[in-house]
């Protein structure tokens, strides 16, 4: 067989194991190099946002700071402080959503005098 059929042949080759090794690679789900994006985007959605947000884009926010703390969240301090502005304001955190450190409703059970 001439050489030119036979680089025609193994090129082909080459391409199908590279498919394959890639839709594999796809189908296990095996990480990229560095922070998945789900990771990247935890750790951006508590930041101050780039851009000040609209009431509507606060509104959308705000569910899903409901248990960050509004001194460990600039989003949510800034989410508050929008819907304030507007008039739309949510309710204070006087009492946090999120778990105390010491103390607080559920951090020790309930004793029965006997």
């Amino acid at each position: 067989m001439p050489a030119g059929p036979m680089l025609i042949v193994a090129a082909m080759a080459a391409a199908v194991i590279a498919c394959i090794f890639v839709a594999a690679w796809l189908l296990i789900g095996a990480p990229a190099t560095g922070l998945r994006f789900t990771e990247i985007d935890e750790r951006l959605c508590h930041e101050p946002p780039p851009r000040p947000l609209t009431v509507e884009q606060a509104r959308q926010q705000w569910a899903r700071h409901l248990g960050c703390r509004l001194g460990g969240c600039a989003r949510k301090r800034e989410i508050q402080r929008i819907l304030r502005a507007a008039g739309v304001a949510p309710p204070f955190d006087a009492t946090s959503t999120a778990p105390a450190r010491r103390g607080g409703r559920h951090a020790h059970p309930r004793r029965r005098k006997t």
